[in-house]
């Protein structure tokens, strides 16, 4: 692992058991917490900036992507879940949290925060807050799905290729897809081998 630490008081926890010899960590702050527990594959380049951000990954994961966290936020990674290639972005105070068991595809991204404002001409209100990203167990992100700020989705849901996710997904048991995502098919569960 290559390992960058410029500031103070950060935590890097990592199990024995963790393989995270192709991990790259950058850290530009203080009070930062990165938390991988055991028999995880950790092949990811994590940014960390500024300070109390937190990464906490789960156990018997399988991670490879970029991960980005700033200005406080936090992510998690829950047991099981695996990554082929996803980009996250948590932001602004921000969450994003994945659920147990999830399976996520390639050139995936997931962001909480637009990182550039939108105004009001007439009021100078920002009119593109940061949200917080809710992803429950199990759930099935194919090739090149776009999840934007202030989604959630319910435990076992599968999501179609090159899906833009811009609301809920309320339906478990249930396949999503398009630009916008919507249900296309109720009724169906998956399975991580080929049957």
């Amino acid at each position: 692992m290559n390992l960058i630490d410029n500031g103070d008081n950060n935590q890097i926890i990592i199990d024995d058991t963790v393989n995270a010899n192709q991990a790259m960590i950058t850290i530009h702050g203080t009070n930062n917490i990165i938390f991988i527990q055991e028999n995880t594959v950790f092949n990811a380049k994590v940014f960390i900036q500024g300070n109390n951000n937190q990464l906490i990954i789960g156990k018997n994961c399988r991670i490879n992507g970029n991960i980005h966290i700033r200005q406080g936020s936090k992510i998690t990674i829950n047991d099981l879940s695996t990554f082929v290639f996803v980009n996250l972005f948590s932001l602004e105070g921000q969450v994003i949290s994945i659920g147990k068991d999830c399976m996520f595809s390639s050139d995936i991204i997931i962001r909480n925060s637009d990182e550039h404002t939108i105004l009001d001409m007439k009021t100078q209100n920002r009119l593109n807050q940061a949200q917080s990203i809710y992803i429950g167990d199990s759930v099935w992100l194919s090739e090149g799905v776009y999840i934007l700020k202030g989604v959630e989705i319910v435990n076992n849901v599968i999501v179609g290729a090159k899906s833009l996710v811009s609301s809920n997904l309320t339906e478990s048991y249930a396949i999503y897809a398009g630009i916008p995502a919507k249900k296309i098919r109720s009724g169906v569960i998956w399975d991580r081998q080929l049957k």
